[in-house]
């Protein structure tokens, strides 16, 4: 057994447990199978080469443009209709033979000459029909193949103007790194998955962290609150972020389906979670952002699962957010998803 940093968190966690103690996240065990091809980085589940998605979680595989690098199968042949070798064989062997019969037995009153050249036309017909690769055969293979492309190709919309940053916030946590905190907005009807790529300067505009930040299946309407770890970096005079957008076609968002109550105490929130819909929905997530006069100064997370890391139809689950520093003022975001 091994300590390792809880990359949601950043507290210390054993390797062997199967969700971090402090925040819930679902940490699985670290070693080799982690750089293996489809090896789901949130909830460790296996999935094909080349795979975007994970079929059990629903979170985009960071590492999926690595994947699809890999080698790829190739185009099945494609076998040619029987009337279609018939006509393929009869052009190619059986006209230029017939046309050389009819020369001379037909042609009676033409020229030993004239035949010869006729004959020699008919070989060299013969020659470059059945030296040619088949015109249907080749047409059938690029075909299938550019059907194939298209089936298997993602045209991807794009959809980054749709999603908006609403809100931006930063603080210094009590270890001494620094959380760039971005809520978001899908304005379009669509369940997508939103990634941010941020960076932090300091006063000199030297470059002095990097950090990211992922919502999956985020639904149309709704908000979500991306929170931005630099480990170990203080001293942060300015942040920027790349956004990037992408509709998730095997999840969608959940969040309508739930209820949420939240009592709050002088250090914690307890946030309670109803699933008033038919299907269970996974992975629901809690989000407290904690002020002081207005001005950010603690973060929590927590995901609201049972083991089977779902909120089941009627099942009302409870957790607790708490913050190291005094607060005045809490704000809650949620998140959750299920299978299309």
């Amino acid at each position: 057994m091994s300590i390792i940093t809880c990359p949601e968190c950043g507290k210390e966690v054993s390797d062997l447990a199967e969700k971090c103690v402090n925040c819930g996240y679902p940490i699985k065990k670290r070693g080799q199978e982690n750089q293996q091809a489809g090896l789901c980085q949130v909830c460790g589940c296996k999935n094909e080469a080349g795979t975007m998605y994970c079929k059990q979680c629903g979170i985009r595989l960071r590492d999926y443009n690595a994947v699809n690098t890999a080698s790829k199968p190739q185009p099945k042949e494609t076998k040619l209709p029987v009337w279609k070798l018939i006509v393929l064989v009869f052009c190619c062997l059986v006209a230029p033979l017939l046309g050389i019969i009819l020369i001379w037995v037909w042609g009676k009153n033409k020229s030993t000459g004239v035949k010869v050249g006729l004959t020699i036309l008919c070989f060299i017909f013969w020659i470059l029909t059945v030296g040619k690769e088949n015109p249907d055969e080749q047409g059938a293979t690029t075909g299938m193949t550019q059907g194939t492309s298209k089936v298997n190709a993602v045209v991807e919309e794009d959809l980054s103007e749709l999603v908006t940053v609403v809100e931006e916030y930063s603080y210094e946590n009590i270890i001494g790194s620094t959380n760039y905190v971005l809520i978001v907005k899908n304005n379009s009807s669509k369940s997508v998955d939103v990634n941010i790529n941020a960076t932090a300067m300091d006063a000199e505009g030297k470059l002095i962290g990097a950090a990211d930040s992922f919502e999956s299946a985020l639904s149309g309407g709704e908000e979500a609150c991306l929170i931005n770890l630099f480990s170990g970096v203080k001293g942060v005079a300015s942040f920027s972020y790349t956004l990037s957008v992408e509709e998730n076609r095997y999840y969608e968002g959940a969040i309508q389906d739930l209820a949420f109550e939240q009592s709050i105490t002088d250090k914690k929130v307890i946030v309670s979670c109803t699933n008033n819909g038919k299907e269970a929905v996974e992975f629901v997530r809690a989000y407290g952002l904690f002020f002081k006069e207005g001005k950010l100064v603690d973060s929590d997370t927590s995901y609201i699962i049972d083991s089977d890391s779902e909120l089941k139809p009627g099942v009302t689950l409870s957790k607790e957010l708490s913050s190291s520093n005094e607060f005045d003022e809490v704000k809650v975001y949620y998140s959750g998803q299920r299978k299309r």
